[in-house]
């Protein structure tokens, strides 16, 4: 998310106003330690105004990314088209942006990581640099009665990373702004970003919509109930018995895989088990009824159903389909 704070402050200075291409990068000239090959991706930059950038990230990992950012003076409305992002932000709580959120905070999110458990992550970005605004910016929001300086004070964005109630006209501008990235000029992107700008200063703390925190104690352990999940397909063990082992509720496990996977623990282990299958499918010549019970599948239909319900194929055609491909 907020990592285009960091990529935008090292691409090559252009016009206040020019129209920076999409360009691939590493993390080479970033000032975190990170290895080459752990973080890619690509962005498209606009400069909207003096001060104000609009930004279209599209990136990939499975490792976690550093985040070092002090910035107090960067207000970035973000909107999550694809992904969860798992923040870590140096302080004892984890929570999950996820597809459809849309953020309002600073860019003063200090030393942490961000995870991107399903390994991806897109979305848009508005960055309004209060200390880069020039006058004729300021004049600019003037013309559409809005002072965005105070929009810091009223959402408490010191203190707070608000997010927008679901289906609020701030997250559908932006995801309509992503649906264009490609096919607009900068002149709509600067009438749409005034528009985002001027619904956000209209919002107010009775709006925010808190998300549900999760202890650093409560992630260690929902992560090592994950492991076990995954540790043998063939296992008999229940939910139930892995949540008792671990003196854990059963409804926190269900929350916290629906908020870092998107989904049950049920439907997040046969996705699983079926990504495995595929795989099988594709590289070795094993029986299929001999995959399906080292899946722990002893019924060779359900077996079926379950790789259609998750691939879209039924196995035998999607050895067939796909095998010759690779």
């Amino acid at each position: 998310m907020d990592i285009i704070n960091l990529i935008k402050s090292q691409l090559p200075p252009t016009d206040p106003y020019d129209y920076v291409t999409p360009q691939e990068f590493s993390y080479t000239p970033l000032p975190i330690e990170i290895e080459l090959d752990t973080l890619y991706g690509s962005i498209y930059l606009y400069r909207i105004f003096h001060g104000v950038r609009l930004a279209f990230f599209d990136l990939q990992t499975t490792l976690p990314i550093p985040i070092d950012i002090h910035d107090p003076d960067t207000i970035c409305i973000t909107h999550c088209t694809h992904g969860i992002l798992e923040c870590d932000w140096g302080v004892n709580d984890y929570f999950y942006p996820r597809t459809g959120d849309t953020l309002i905070h600073t860019a003063n999110l200090g030393t942490g990581l961000c995870r991107l458990p399903l390994g991806r992550s897109k979305g848009v970005s508005i960055l309004f640099s209060k200390n880069q605004i020039s006058q004729q910016t300021i004049h600019i929001l003037e013309l559409i009665s809005t002072d965005f300086f105070q929009i810091q004070d009223i959402l408490d964005l010191d203190q707070t990373i608000y997010r927008t109630p679901d289906n609020h006209p701030i997250g559908i501008l932006l995801s309509q702004l992503t649906r264009k990235k490609e096919m607009e000029s900068l002149a709509y992107f600067r009438l749409k970003t005034l528009e985002i700008i001027h619904c956000t200063s209209n919002l107010s703390l009775d709006d925010h919509q808190p998300y549900r925190l999760f202890t650093r104690q409560q992630v260690t352990i929902l992560k090592s109930i994950r492991t076990s999940m995954l540790a043998d397909f063939t296992s008999t063990v229940t939910i139930n018995q892995l949540c008792k082992a671990h003196g854990v509720p059963k409804a926190l496990v269900i929350a916290f895989f629906r908020h870092r996977y998107g989904e049950t623990p049920y439907a997040y282990l046969k996705r699983c088990k079926m990504n495995t299958a595929g795989q099988l499918l594709l590289s070795t010549d094993e029986k299929i009824n001999d995959i399906a019970t080292r899946l722990g599948y002893t019924n060779p239909s359900k077996f079926s159903q379950a790789f259609l319900d998750v691939m879209g194929f039924l196995p035998k055609d999607y050895r067939k389909t796909l095998k010759h491909i690779i």
